[in-house]
């Protein structure tokens, strides 16, 4: 819980969703000022459209800084994460079908801004250090976690989409997880290969609570509402199931792919997304949120709200008792990228 001080949060959205012919490849950049509020009850209080939200929780006025380094055009399909001062872009589609095993860096300044782009694997990669993604990737996940007990954190890279023409190990989704240490110079350490997702994947959520990481919904080719889940040691290595893979727990409540996922106080959260199963209307609005038990295993998903609008391809970040929900498509194929920031209020319980 917070204090009596003010606590900041920096978000920072980069655009890589392609909308028809356009490709994007700015990144904004946003302060949040966290002003806590008195909780009444557990319920979810619908969430405000705006840049200040007045109550609670307020953000300044988006800036644009550094854009993210191509060679040409833009990027779709990649995974962002920040760690201390560093945010890391990995992989994505370039151009035309060009997956990519890039991995840029910029230093995050303390105003919030970016330092310039450097790609990892544009020189002589050091001995001892990964400056690429093993294979070209799409539409996967990038976590970074450091355990309690642990000294050092890791970026870990889970699912995606890829082609056997850039060295993967076969076309379309991907059962694969990577994972490498994170230097104090924000370099990183060569990569360590981790249990197989039980399900090929890509598009799905993924989060961390309680020194387990989840993967939920995402597509195989059909959408998924499957979940699977292991357990991050102290050295940063992953234990799944005898057979080294991941352990499924309980079912997503339907298949979801381009949904969001995000974790706080031990509970885990799917937000909106998109299931073909469920046409003509394949946009979601659904708030689900689950508790695992002390075993890792998911009992049940739990309704606890929606949001403002259908939303897929968006990201979300939880910070104390808000859900900051950001960009996306309103509605598959039909409606442009949304530009908005949702901020949802709830409980101490959230």
């Amino acid at each position: 819980m917070l204090k009596d001080k003010k606590e900041l949060l920096l978000l920072f959205i980069i655009l890589i969703f392609i909308n028809l012919s356009i490709v994007y490849a700015e990144v904004y950049v946003t302060r949040a000022v966290y002003q806590p509020p008195v909780f009444e009850d557990d319920a979810v209080v619908p969430p405000t459209v705006q840049e200040d939200i007045g109550v609670g929780c307020t953000i300044g006025p988006w800036q644009i800084t550094t854009p993210i380094s191509f060679s040409s055009g833009g990027v779709q399909g990649a995974a962002a994460v920040a760690h201390n001062n560093f945010l890391y872009l990995t992989g994505g589609q370039y151009g035309s079908n060009q997956f990519s095993n890039r991995i840029q860096r910029a230093t995050i300044n303390p105003d919030g801004s970016l330092g310039n782009w450097i790609d990892l694997g544009s020189g002589i990669c050091p001995a001892g250090q990964s400056c690429a993604l093993p294979f070209g990737l799409q539409d996967h996940k990038a976590v970074v976690y450091q355990h309690p007990l642990g000294t050092n954190p890791f970026l870990y890279i889970i699912g995606g989409s890829s082609r056997t023409s850039v060295g993967a190990p076969q076309n379309g989704p991907q059962r694969i997880v990577r994972y490498a240490r994170i230097n104090p110079d924000g370099s990183l350490s060569l990569w360590n290969i981790g249990p197989n997702l039980d399900q090929r994947r890509f598009e799905h959520g993924a989060a961390i609570a309680n020194n387990r990481m989840y993967v939920f919904g995402g597509s195989s080719g059909a959408d998924l509402s499957s979940v699977e889940y292991v357990t991050i040691n102290p050295d940063g290595s992953l234990t799944g199931d005898a057979s080294n893979t991941w352990i499924t727990t309980q079912l997503l409540p339907q298949p979801l792919n381009f949904l969001a996922g995000g974790t706080n106080n031990g509970m885990l959260y799917a937000v909106g997304g998109e299931s073909i199963a469920l046409c003509p209307t394949t946009t979601q609005d659904e708030i689900y949120r689950a508790t695992p038990d002390i075993s890792g295993a998911i009992i049940s998903w739990q309704l606890i709200g929606s949001l403002p609008e259908l939303l897929a391809d968006h990201g979300i970040n939880l910070f104390q008792n808000f859900i900051f929900v950001t960009g996306g498509v309103l509605r598959q194929y039909s409606s442009p990228i949304c530009t908005s920031c949702l901020i949802i209020q709830a409980s101490d319980n959230v």
